[in-house]
């Protein structure tokens, strides 16, 4: 790993800016989890379409399906923005790595800014794809 601190929690979008197909994001660091835990609704069952109170959103209701997913294994959900959201549940498709997670979402210019507001909200720094690389990377070829 590169020059990261271990209480430092930051994300990036790791492609291209602009319109596409799909967008990148990874996010690492202490409060990776809690976010994801509050965002991420594995499995495409969004808390809209159930219309379950704002209590039922607690990170016991997801962290089971980020904390103790496997590594490397991909798991589908739907992503729940914030109350005062500008997207509605964006699908997302959310990979555990050993140090941080990665999940793409639809590429353009909404859903991935709306992501990376939602987690500036949850006091994960936002970084570039060159910070990333330089925080992450032993070796920046890679």
């Amino acid at each position: 790993m590169g020059a990261a601190d271990a209480s430092r929690s930051f994300a990036a979008l790791l492609t291209g800016a602009g319109r596409g197909a799909v967008a990148v994001i990874g996010i690492r660091g202490p409060l990776a989890e809690a976010a994801l835990a509050r965002h991420f609704q594995r499995g495409g069952q969004s808390t809209t379409a159930r219309s379950v109170s704002e209590g039922d959103k607690a990170p016991s209701l997801t962290l089971r399906a980020t904390k103790e997913a496997p590594q490397r294994r991909i798991m589908y959900g739907i992503w729940q923005p914030t109350d005062n959201a500008t997207i509605a549940c964006e699908d997302i498709v959310l990979t555990r790595f050993e140090s941080h997670w990665e999940f793409g979402c639809h590429g353009g210019v909404i859903a991935a800014p709306a992501i990376l507001r939602d987690l500036a909200a949850a006091g994960i720094e936002t970084v570039t794809w060159q910070e990333w690389l330089a925080l992450t990377s032993k070796n920046r070829l890679q």
